[in-house]
């Protein structure tokens, strides 16, 4: 199973919400570190841990933080990873900058709400890489 094999990643341009979220994938089970800072940063600890998925904060201003996840995602480095967001922004909020669904963070979720979070993320990885 994931929480056997593989790393996760848990990225925020800030290092103690980094931190923290690598906490919240720990306390549901799974291996994890923390990555911080730029773009340049998650793909180096990418390529240095090879992580099954990556936990990425969007956090404020949403359609700044929402441009720069756009363009991790375009990176052929990060590309191929399921990608699961998180933000603490409420619901009403991050859809309006097209985000429609995020891990609440910041409410502490369940070590269900985690594992749904990151099945959502490597289901929609297969269908992408199926239709390619």
């Amino acid at each position: 199973m994931l929480r056997d094999r593989h790393v996760l990643i848990a990225f925020s341009r800030q290092p103690s919400v980094a931190d923290f979220m690598k906490g919240i994938l720990e306390e549901a089970g799974y291996a994890a570190i923390a990555s911080w800072s730029t773009l340049d940063d998650l793909e180096r600890a990418v390529s240095d841990h090879c992580p099954a998925a990556v936990l990425y904060e969007v956090g404020f201003p949403l359609a700044d933080e929402w441009e720069r996840f756009c363009e991790a995602r375009r990176r052929p480095t990060l590309a191929h990873l399921p990608f699961v967001l998180a933000t603490p922004a409420q619901p009403d909020l991050y859809q309006r900058v097209g985000i429609s669904e995020a891990l609440d963070v910041f409410t502490r979720p369940t070590k269900h709400q985690v594992e749904a979070a990151l099945e959502a993320a490597f289901d929609a990885r297969r269908r992408i890489s199926d239709a390619a």
